[in-house]
């Protein structure tokens, strides 16, 4: 944290200011903020701000991912100062930067494949101990006894 804020008071205002297309600029936001966040995350570390909230629902929730967590805390953010400033375009932008950086940071921590997931039938996976590997490899479970899988 400590490392973040001198970066933000010192290092960024040397920097020239960014004057090219806003779509461009969302996406390399969104992609290089994800990795900065994942690394973060990964370290069981914070940046202080919204991130407490995430972990906090993390602890919770912890079958939901932190790049979900930190898409729907951040569009309530966005949509409250967008609407508040009527930006659309800021709004705009905002969702793009923040679609990415969830993906990014759901990607490194879960792997490329963490879209992948198992499923059982009837939202039986909380009585089934073969479910409990949700998050790990791509199957389908049979839990009826029945013998046939649903397509």
């Amino acid at each position: 944290m400590l490392i973040s804020s001198l970066m933000i008071d010192y290092v960024a205002p040397l920097l020239p200011v960014y004057s090219g297309d806003r779509l461009l600029a969302a996406i390399c936001t969104g992609v290089f903020a994800g990795l900065g966040y994942a690394v973060i995350y990964m370290q069981n570390s914070s940046t202080g701000g919204s991130d407490f909230i995430i972990m906090a629902v993390k602890n919770l929730k912890p079958y939901w991912s932190v790049g979900k967590i930190s898409f729907v805390t951040d569009v309530i953010i966005i949509l409250l100062g967008g609407f508040l400033l009527r930006d659309v375009d800021g709004i705009i932008y905002g969702m793009i930067v923040s679609f990415l950086l969830a993906i990014v940071v759901d990607k490194l921590m879960y792997g490329i494949n963490s879209g992948k997931n198992d499923t059982c039938r009837n939202g039986a996976w909380k009585r089934d101990l073969r479910c409990d590997r949700f998050l790990l490899r791509p199957r389908l479970y049979d839990i009826t006894g029945t013998g046939r899988l649903p397509l």
